[in-house]
């Protein structure tokens, strides 16, 4: 494993066990919750959102900020998902400037099986030729069915 890589694993790892990526869409997903239970008449089901960070360059690998929320795709398990939020942060490490986008989406797959799920994160047609990135997590579970 190359340095660079191992590097960006550690800041990775220390950023999502500290909560700091979380944070702002943690209100938004309480939020929603909440609703959800006060809509129990209406037959909704509750599903969890799902967070995806996703760090944009452009060719020549600098770092993309303020982007539009309808740059970004989402599939999960290949079928198209609906974003409900788009919260872009900048960190800076050793001196360089990282904006990282936390996207966050109620999966539309609602089997209860504890299955991994598989995500993609993609960009419009129009930007896909200007745009790269690389995102975390490429998948999750989901929620099983607790008896």
């Amino acid at each position: 494993m190359s340095k660079r890589k191992y590097i960006r694993i550690i800041i990775w790892g220390s950023l999502l066990i500290s909560g700091w990526l979380y944070s702002p869409l943690e209100s938004f997903a309480q939020t929603q919750n909440k609703q959800a239970d006060t809509d129990e008449s209406c037959g909704l089901i509750d599903l969890e959102l799902v967070f995806v960070f996703v760090n944009v360059q452009d060719e020549t690998s600098r770092p993309i900020g303020n982007l539009k929320d309808d740059v970004f795709i989402v599939y999960e398990d290949g079928v198209k998902q609906t974003i409900v939020a788009v919260a872009e942060v900048e960190m800076v490490v050793s001196g360089r400037s990282h904006n990282i986008y936390r996207i966050a989406y109620y999966p539309t797959n609602e089997k209860i099986d504890g299955k991994l799920r598989l995500i993609k994160v993609d960009f419009r047609e129009e930007e896909k030729r200007r745009l790269k990135g690389s995102y975390f997590p490429t998948g999750h579970y989901g929620r099983p069915l607790v008896p």
